[in-house]
């Protein structure tokens, strides 16, 4: 028999959706080995980002305040990293602090200087990542207690 092109369309549609929620149950343990991964190892990458910030920060001074805000900005996006690793975390905390940190240099110029362009400059960026490690590093210990998920969590026991 020949298959009809309606026949061949919905054979491959069937297809592909079969074989992405294969792909999502391993992307998901992918993604959690990756963040056990960052977890693990956050003091070492914690000293890294010190180092990284102490040196930006060290040429050219500027003021506290900036330093200040640059360091709420980080823990404001680590705060909510924190929350999107959870098991049951809302894809909109990935979102919302992605969005944190692109438009912070924006409102911090606006607030700070009134005549300075709103760039990310790597000084910015060493006193966010910075914060941002600094939280994973205290919440460490109970970062590393979540479940991870995997694809038996996700769809269930395999039935015998």
């Amino acid at each position: 028999m020949h298959k009809t092109c309606c026949e061949e369309a919905y054979a491959e549609c069937v297809r592909i959706i079969l074989s992405s929620a294969s792909l999502n149950l391993v992307m998901t343990d992918v993604i959690n080995k990756r963040s056990l991964f960052l977890i693990r190892w956050s003091p070492l990458f914690f000293l890294t980002a010190i180092t990284w910030a102490v040196l930006a920060w060290r040429h050219q001074p500027m003021s506290w305040a900036y330093l200040a805000m640059c360091v709420a900005v980080g823990l404001v996006c680590g705060a909510l990293i924190i929350v999107n690793l959870r098991k049951d975390g809302s894809p909109l905390f990935f979102v919302l602090w992605y969005m944190v940190f692109i438009s912070a240099p924006t409102f911090i110029a606006a607030v700070l200087y009134s005549d300075y362009e709103g760039k990310m400059n790597y000084r910015y960026m060493s006193a966010v990542v910075a914060s941002v490690l600094g939280l994973m590093v205290v919440f460490r210990h109970r970062l590393m207690k979540l479940p991870v998920a995997d694809a038996e969590q996700i769809v269930g026991r395999e039935r015998r």
